[in-house]
């Protein structure tokens, strides 16, 4: 018996593997490119699904976009705008930094990118097909900022396109992130819509930041939510908690540093409602600066204490 020999794969094969360890699902895609959205300073960002995310999802935002000579460098994996050296690590204040968002999204789907910088003459459009491996950087026409399309989801890893639930379920998944993302950013209105209709808007608030809290998670929540603010050294824990929810679910633990959702006691990245409602940390937004001074671990510990007794103070005041 022949002994199996060590190859170095094709290039397009190494990033669609690669890429499947980012992009899981069509909502991957949308949480990626809300996250570039967000750190490019967009006021305003629009989500256009097609087909539950089968078919098409654009991205659109007023940031600052991109610059023209870094266009195709974008599509290039550990490129990013975010870190320039290791001691960077260390004070990370982007939701992006390992520059694998828009690498892994083009690997798995028809791809185009459309920026526009505020000192730009015109705006350029950047095309990559995952089948054929072409390239193609032209002029375009828009506004400053940057729009993202990804179409025909995983068309090019056929084994990954089968495990796509159906438009419902995965529209549904799409809802939750964009739910999730838009109680992290109360600055920034969310725009999402469906087959060409709108389907959630959430207007930016400044100052009463409850009312973005009640158009996600109902007005019946909001109105007994019981509000936190708690600061210790220099890390910040505040927000909102409740045991039942209203018409909407969307629980969920966000870090400014991090992804949304998912971390915190007693959440849920799924979508089914639980048959009783559950103590839950509901848009909680966490933010931290670590001192050098002293590891990690013991800076967050009166957190995590604090973060296993939200759920019983819940209970207690319901």
């Amino acid at each position: 018996m022949d002994i199996p020999r060590i190859v170095e794969l094709p290039a397009t094969l190494a990033s669609q593997i690669a890429a499947g360890e980012v992009i899981e699902r069509p909502a991957a895609v949308v949480k990626e490119l809300l996250d570039n959205s967000i750190d490019a300073g967009a006021a305003h960002v629009t989500v256009a699904v097609t087909d539950g995310g089968h078919k098409r999802i654009s991205v659109s935002d007023d940031g600052q976009g991109i610059h023209p000579s870094d266009i195709e460098l974008a599509l290039r994996r550990h490129s990013t705008s975010k870190l320039n050296m290791q001691s960077d690590l260390g004070c990370i204040t982007s939701l992006g930094f390992r520059g694998e968002a828009l690498a892994s999204i083009a690997a798995v789907s028809r791809f185009l990118l459309v920026t526009r910088t505020g000192g730009s003459d015109s705006a350029w459009s950047l095309s990559f097909d995952p089948v054929s491996g072409n390239t193609a950087v032209k002029p375009a026409a828009r506004s400053r900022g940057t729009t993202v399309e990804a179409a025909d989801i995983f068309q090019a890893t056929p084994a990954r396109r089968k495990f796509l639930r159906s438009r419902t379920t995965e529209f549904l998944h799409i809802t939750e992130v964009f739910k999730r993302v838009a109680c992290s950013r109360f600055n920034i209105t969310f725009t999402l819509t469906h087959d060409n209709k709108p389907v959630l808007r959430y207007r930016a608030c400044r100052d009463d930041m409850i009312e973005r809290v009640a158009d996600v998670f109902g007005r019946s929540f909001a109105g007994r939510s019981i509000p936190v603010n708690y600061e210790a050294q220099e890390m910040r824990l505040w927000g909102w908690l409740g045991g039942g929810m209203g018409s909407s679910s969307g629980d969920g633990l966000t870090t400014d540093a991090g992804s949304s959702g998912g971390t915190g006691s007693g959440t849920g990245a799924g979508l089914a409602r639980p048959a009783s409602p559950q103590p839950a940390i509901n848009s909680a937004v966490v933010t931290t600066r670590m001192p050098n001074k002293r590891p990690g671990w013991q800076l967050k510990k009166e957190f995590m204490v604090l973060l296993f007794l939200l759920p019983v103070i819940v209970q207690l005041s319901g």
